[in-house]
């Protein structure tokens, strides 16, 4: 993600403000940030950051910061997988591994939310992943069409879709 004010270089500071309801959001190198900062153009990043060092912050609505709850500092902060530690992965700003999402998914929630505008992955995909998907969303409706046809006792029909999903296995 490049920065919205020079374009050159990597956005690593997100400005979020919030006033009177309107959102002014900013993505900016580090650079471009201090000269906007110092130009008072940005709420001094010092208090910003002295709420929570942590640049994967956990926000409300607004993009404020909340104080994690009792539970979440109760649960497990090392992923079984990688073995990274979640503070230290929080104050890098990077994930150890593909099942840190996973296991800290309640965590990122938020934080992914506020930067990507989603939680879920809108990138790209092979051809052969999309195939696989559709395929497995056919399945699921043609398994919920066999159950229908099955209770209404539409044996043809049943057996038609049967042989229709045997293929659509067969195939995976």
């Amino acid at each position: 993600m490049q920065c919205q004010r020079c374009s050159k270089k990597k956005a690593t500071v997100f400005y979020r403000e919030s006033v009177n309801g309107r959102v002014k959001a900013l993505r900016l190198c580090g650079e471009c940030a201090e000269i906007l900062e110092q130009a008072g153009e940005l709420e001094d990043m010092g208090t910003v950051l002295s709420v929570s060092p942590s640049p994967l912050l956990v926000c409300d609505e607004g993009g404020w910061p909340l104080p994690l709850s009792a539970d979440e500092v109760d649960k497990p902060a090392v992923c079984p997988h990688c073995g990274g530690d979640f503070t230290e992965m929080a104050e890098q700003g990077r994930l150890g591994c593909s099942a840190c999402y996973t296991v800290f998914g309640d965590r990122l929630a938020a934080p992914l939310q506020i930067l990507h505008g989603r939680v879920t992955h809108a990138g790209r995909a092979s051809a052969g992943y999309k195939a696989r998907k559709e395929t497995e969303r056919r399945l699921l409706d043609l398994r919920e069409r066999l159950r229908l046809a099955v209770s209404a006792e539409e044996y043809e029909r049943a057996a038609a879709l049967r042989d229709e999903i045997r293929g659509l296995e067969a195939s995976l």
